[in-house]
């Protein structure tokens, strides 16, 4: 049974690990558009949270282009999601699996696109974790 997420412990610190995802992404022409970082939302409202953690919003405008011209009601998946978490366990870096995700449609030719790509999306996340 496929997973919904992707998960990869990384070796490196918190923001090694988002610096090392933005490089590899930029590698293959996809970059991290919005970062939202929900622990520091958390405590600037006053919550004592040790936890990190981040949404990295992941965009290629050429992929996004394919895919939205094949329908517009994928666009609720887009763009792509790493998130990068800290906690006492370490750094760990998720992906909701775009394949997981579309494949609810079975729309054979979005599952193509969600293959590739979620196959760059883990190539990017196990490499940015060494």
């Amino acid at each position: 049974m496929e997973h919904f997420e992707y998960v990869v412990a990384s070796n490196k610190e918190f923001e090694q690990t988002i610096e090392a995802i933005d490089a590899e992404l930029k590698k293959i022409a996809f970059k991290i558009v919005a970062r939202i970082n929900i622990h520091e939302n958390i405590l600037a409202k006053g919550y004592d949270f040790k936890k990190k953690v981040s949404v990295l919003e992941i965009c290629n405008a050429g992929e996004a282009y394919e895919i939205l011209s094949l329908g517009t009601e994928v666009s609720i998946f887009l763009p792509c999601k790493i998130t990068v978490t800290e906690d006492e366990n370490g750094v760990n870096v998720r992906l909701p699996r775009p394949t997981f995700l579309l494949n609810q449609y079975g729309k054979e030719e979005w599952n193509k696109i969600a293959d590739k790509v979620e196959g760059l999306m883990i190539s990017v996340m196990d490499a940015a974790a060494k």
